[in-house]
């Protein structure tokens, strides 16, 4: 028996751009594709926090991505940004969309993250990546 999941207040669109934008410490694959298609399609200037949960505490104004009671994150079998395909089958470890690709954009991600241990760091990266990957189908 599936339930329906949880409804957030999400806010207005138009109070998008320009916010800070928090999720965990440590991104790995939702967080880092969901940071590029936030600064890519949403927030062209967003600013992004890598917050401990332990000792977080949500200030005014902030987005939350990826974390429990987050205005943007899993419902359901659905992850932050279900519209990237590659990244829900990754970050639900299943294979939903069955797209070939999946195991190199695996690869790529895992990659990384195991270079880089600063979270800034590796959203540039990720970021660089999905920026090609994407211009790449835009283009077929």
């Amino acid at each position: 028996l599936r339930t329906q999941p949880e409804k957030r207040p999400v806010p207005q669109e138009e109070n998008y751009e320009g916010r800070t934008w928090v999720t965990r410490r440590g991104i790995h694959v939702d967080r880092m594709a969901s940071g590029w298609l936030i600064r890519r399609f949403i927030d062209p200037k967003a600013n992004f926090r890598f917050v401990d949960l332990s000792r977080y505490q949500h200030g005014a104004g902030e987005l939350r991505f990826d974390l429990d009671g987050a205005e943007f994150t899993h419902e359901g079998e659905r992850c932050t940004f279900e519209v990237l395909q590659l990244v829900h089958d990754l970050d639900f470890d299943d294979e939903k969309f069955g797209r070939p690709e999946v195991a190199g954009f695996g690869q790529q991600m895992a990659a990384i993250a195991s270079s880089h241990n600063a979270d800034v760091a590796r959203l540039e990266r990720a970021s660089a990546m999905l920026d090609d990957l994407y211009n790449h189908r835009k283009k077929r």
